[in-house]
């Protein structure tokens, strides 16, 4: 009778062990779902208040670049850039600062828009880093705006009216959004070709790279 007691009494732990091990095992599932589920309810939150604020805010972009004057072999070049705020509200204390070079075109293969080619050529555009930006403006959404920017290279010379130099012209817009400081990069160049020349309200060609918006 005694084995037989000890038996059901060793059955009978072994059970509540298990029903305790599946109970923890249950209770720890749990509490894994509810982590996972409250870190990707928390992350939904987050990706909508982001999105949100993205759909709010002012966003800044270029609209053309276009020639003043036409170019005068030994003067200088005077250019404007449109942009356009087409974000959702003012974009605010709207600076620009810019840079101007002449760019040999003999360094470009036959397609004159192969990003590599460009990359090696003229490298990055950090006039974003420049320190000093000015006419400082509000815009609004919808709003256009152009500013007239010398150049500050040399003067025009006769490669770039035979169309073997280009002028390259690239800059940034920096301003204020919903999100903080924001800012945009612009680059367009000038270049003859055939028997295109130059002149007054000539519209520059957008780079294959130095453009974004952050």
């Amino acid at each position: 009778m005694a084995d037989a007691k000890d038996g059901d009494s060793q059955s009978g732990n072994k059970k509540r062990d298990a029903f305790e091990k599946a109970t923890l095992a249950t209770a720890v599932c749990g509490v894994v779902i509810l982590t996972v589920y409250t870190i990707l309810t928390g992350y939904q939150a987050y990706v909508a208040r982001d999105t949100e604020q993205r759909d709010l805010r002012a966003w800044i972009r270029p609209k053309g670049a276009f020639l003043a004057e036409a170019p005068q072999i030994g003067e200088p070049i005077t250019y404007q850039i449109a942009m356009e705020n087409f974000g959702r509200e003012p974009a605010r204390d709207v600076g620009i600062a810019n840079e101007d070079f002449f760019l040999d075109v003999s360094r470009l293969p036959d397609e004159i828009h192969h990003p590599d080619a460009w990359a090696s050529a003229i490298g990055e555009n950090n006039t974003c880093q420049a320190i000093n930006f000015y006419n400082n403006r509000v815009v609004f959404p919808g709003q256009t705006g152009t500013s007239v920017l010398p150049t500050g290279k040399p003067p025009v010379n006769e490669q770039v009216m035979a169309g073997t130099m280009a002028i390259v012209v690239r800059g940034c817009w920096r301003y204020e959004s919903a999100e903080g400081p924001s800012k945009t990069g612009y680059c367009f160049f000038f270049l003859r070709r055939g028997n295109t020349v130059l002149q007054a309200g000539t519209e520059g060609v957008t780079c294959p790279i130095g453009n974004f918006a952050e």
